[in-house]
């Protein structure tokens, strides 16, 4: 069950006290691939926070759903078949995909998306960069 939910970024970010939590789960693991797989699946489900939003997105505005579903500017299908298909590789791969994804939001066909989400109170790979950082922390 992924430790990572809005409680670590609403009102204001608490990257401390999920480092902290992060770590005491991984403390209570028998082996390094269960370690492992508790950050595979914090990165998913950081991810699923931004993907969720372009949805939400999708679903309240009309030239968004038109961007987004006719136009193809943000690959969100994409994303979500690779999250799930890396979830089971290595945390590097799904670190690539993440770097990925980051890249092809801030300088897609539609620049100004990222700054649509934040004025709607949405999240993105950039605002939760620092949560990232804790999950991908022993990689470089």
């Amino acid at each position: 069950m992924p430790i990572f939910s809005t409680k670590y970024y609403q009102p204001s970010k608490n990257v401390t006290g999920y480092r902290e939590a992060i770590h005491k789960a991984q403390a209570q693991c028998a082996s390094q691939e269960e370690e492992e797989t508790i950050l595979r699946e914090e990165a998913v489900e950081i991810t699923s926070h931004v993907t969720e939003g372009i949805r939400d997105l999708i679903k309240h505005n009309k030239k968004i759903h038109d961007l987004v579903l006719n136009q193809g500017a943000i690959p969100l299908a994409t994303w979500a078949e690779a999250l799930d298909s890396r979830a089971n590789r290595s945390l590097a791969a799904m670190k690539k995909k993440v770097d990925e994804m980051k890249r092809d939001l801030e300088q897609g066909k539609v620049e100004s998306f990222p700054g649509t989400m934040i004025l709607y109170g949405k999240q993105t790979f950039t605002t939760l960069e620092e949560f990232y950082e804790v999950v991908f922390e022993g990689l470089q």
